[in-house]
This record gives structure tokens, sequence and C-alpha cells, in this order.
């Protein structure tokens, strides 16, 4: 009975090690991807912005 207690506890270690590992690796992919979103949509936004201020130089009326 004491084995089995012994087994199970190192086996709930590794689980948990495991568990850290993985949650540790899941929040750095996290953090890439926000960065790589802020960067897409600081580019989307620049795109827009100069693609807004080429159709207003074509256009013969303002639009507001």
């Amino acid at each position: 009975m004491e084995n089995e207690v012994k087994i199970k506890s190192r086996k709930i270690r590794t689980i948990n090690a495991l568990l850290m590992m993985l949650t540790g690796q899941v929040e750095k992919q996290r953090v890439a991807l926000q960065h790589e979103l802020d960067d897409l949509t600081q580019r989307l936004d620049e795109a827009g912005g100069a693609t807004q201020a080429q159709v207003t130089n074509y256009l013969p009326i303002p639009l507001h």
C-alpha cells in the first residue's frame, strides 16, 4: 500500500512538472502571437491611412 502511494505521488509530481513546462511554452507562444497581432494591426492601420489619403486625393469632393 505504501509503495502504491509513492508511485502515485511520483506520477502526480511528474504530471505537475509537465503541466508547468507546457504552461510556460503556451504562455511564450501567446506573447509571441500577441506581438505579431499588434504588429499586423499597426501595419494595417498605416496601410488604411495611406489608402484613405490616396482616395481623398483623387476624389473631386471631400469625403466627410
